[in-house]
Parts: structure tokens; C-alpha cells; sequence
């Protein structure tokens, strides 16, 4: 909603989203915002475009999705950290017992977690 609404400030508060072009949208985003300094801000926010102007197209309040022409700009990929296995073995220990039905569940997921790299938003 931040990038939307930084569109909508950009425009001004009388701007009709059904008078809004392709052209207009490029101006925004070159319009040199401070806010969108990283390249992965910049792809949030045409990301952002892109999805609002599809869902006005899908939703039949427009007649064409002005942002289809948008795409992402390539980043580069950072390198995940992780723990080594002394820092694994602190990790546990300070767990103490997994002797409980909570314990034993934690440890579950810990395991699960840290041996597989999966992001903890991806657990149940």
C-alpha cells in the first residue's frame, strides 16, 4: 500500500485511476524518488503497480493493465548465512531437555529448520 500511495501523493489527490497511462507510470518511476534508492525497493514498487493495475484489469474497472509493460530490474543475489556446527550445537544446548511434548516439537522444528534452510514463515 506504501508504494501505491506514494503514486497516488505523485499524481496528486484529484488523479483518476482510470486517466492514468502507460507514460505516466514510467515518469513515476524515473522520476528520481528518493525512497526508491535500492534496486529491490524499485522492484517492490513495480511489483506493486503490476499487481494493482491486474487486478483493475481483471476486475474489469479498466479496459487494459497500463503496467504490463513493467519489469523488474535484474539484483543481485546475496549469499544466505547460516550456522556452523559448534554454533548449531550452542543452538540446542540452550534448549536444555527435549523431554516434554513441547520440547520434543521444538526440537522438530529447529531440526527441520536448520537442516533443511527453509524460511521459518514456511513452518506450519
Amino acid at each position: 500500500m506504501r508504494d501505491l500511495g506514494k503514486l497516488g501523493h505523485w499524481l496528486k489527490k484529484d488523479a483518476e485511476v482510470t486517466r492514468i497511462a502507460p507514460n505516466t507510470l514510467a515518469r513515476f518511476l524515473a522520476d528520481g524518488n528518493a525512497e526508491l534508492s535500492s534496486a529491490l525497493t524499485v522492484n517492490r514498487t513495480k511489483t506493486a503497480l503490476r499487481v494493482f493495475f491486474r487486478f483493475l484489469t481483471d476486475s474489469g474497472y479498466i479496459g487494459n493493465n497500463r503496467a504490463r509493460l513493467i519489469r523488474s530490474t535484474p539484483t543481485e543475489r546475496r549469499v544466505p548465512s547460516y550456522l556452523s556446527v559448534g554454533e548449531t550445537k550452542t543452538f540446542f544446548n540452550t534448549f536444555g531437555e527435549f523431554d516434554s511434548a513441547i520440547g520434543k516439537r521444538d526440537h522438530a522444528m529447529f531440526s527441520l529448520l536448520l537442516g533443511t534452510r527453509i524460511r521459518l514463515s514456511s513452518l506450519p
